[in-house]
C-alpha cells in the first residue's frame, strides 16, 4: 500500500513538473513573440524615419540644385550683358 501511494505521488509530481514545465514554455514562447513584434515595430519605425530623412535630404538637395541653376543662369546673363557693354564701347570708340 505504501509502495502504491508513493508511486501515485511520483506520478502526481511527474504530471505537475510536466505541466509546470509546459507553462513555462508557453509563457517563455508569449515573452519572445512579444519580444520579436516590438523589435519588428521598432525596425518599421526607423525605416519609415529614415525615408522621411532621405525624401527630406532630397528635397532640401533639390532646392539647393535649383537655387543653383538660377543663380548660374543670372550671372551667366549678367555676364554677356557685360561683354555687350564692353562690345558697344569698343564700337563706340572705333567709330
Amino acid at each position: 500500500m505504501w509502495n502504491k501511494k508513493k508511486e501515485s505521488e511520483d506520478f502526481k509530481e511527474k504530471k505537475r513538473k510536466e505541466r509546470d514545465d509546459m507553462f513555462f514554455a508557453l509563457e517563455q514562447q508569449r515573452i519572445d513573440d512579444k519580444k520579436a513584434m516590438k523589435q519588428r515595430r521598432l525596425e518599421e519605425k526607423m525605416s519609415l524615419g529614415r525615408r522621411k530623412h532621405e525624401d527630406k535630404m532630397a528635397m532640401e538637395k533639390k532646392k539647393i540644385d535649383e537655387k543653383t541653376e538660377a543663380e548660374k543662369r543670372r550671372l551667366e546673363l549678367h555676364e554677356r550683358e557685360l561683354d555687350d557693354k564692353v562690345m558697344n564701347m569698343d564700337l563706340e570708340r572705333h567709330e
